[in-house]
């Protein structure tokens, strides 16, 4: 895994797939940006809890060699079977910053409980995550 924003490819003059280069700088921003976080920066980005399973595939997805990454259909396919695991209040839960300590998550977590508009959309029974359209 290319430890920057650029991919590996970039560094080097052959040609390659603009299609796996994106696939990569997806995967890059999502591990640096929503799931681990990005050390590196001044501002201490910190990941966000509740997305570490989607670390296997956005490491696969930012592989150094660009013919070992998922293809964006791969990805696609692969993170709706994840997301099928995950129970609907799992999904509907806030996202909150790795930087919030451990012990005030609870709260974090039941004051979205309690919205009107978050228990609307429960009852409603919409889903968490629109599905495609064909």
């Amino acid at each position: 895994m290319s430890g920057g924003y650029m991919p590996p490819e970039e560094e080097s003059d052959t040609r390659c797939d603009p299609f796996m280069t994106d696939v990569f700088l997806v995967g890059n921003m999502m591990l640096k940006h929503f799931i681990d976080g990005d050390t590196s920066d001044l501002r201490s980005r910190c990941g966000i809890r509740g997305l570490r399973f989607l670390r296997p595939l956005t490491k696969d997805m930012a592989r150094f060699n660009p013919t070992k990454r998922p293809t964006i259909d791969e990805a696609v396919d692969r993170f709706t079977a994840l997301v099928k695991k995950i129970p609907p209040r799992k999904l509907r839960s806030r996202a909150i910053s790795m930087e919030i300590p451990f012990i005030l998550v609870p709260f974090f977590a039941l004051s979205s409980e309690y919205k009107s508009w978050t228990r609307s959309v429960i009852r409603t029974g919409k889903p968490a995550i629109p599905s495609r359209v064909a």
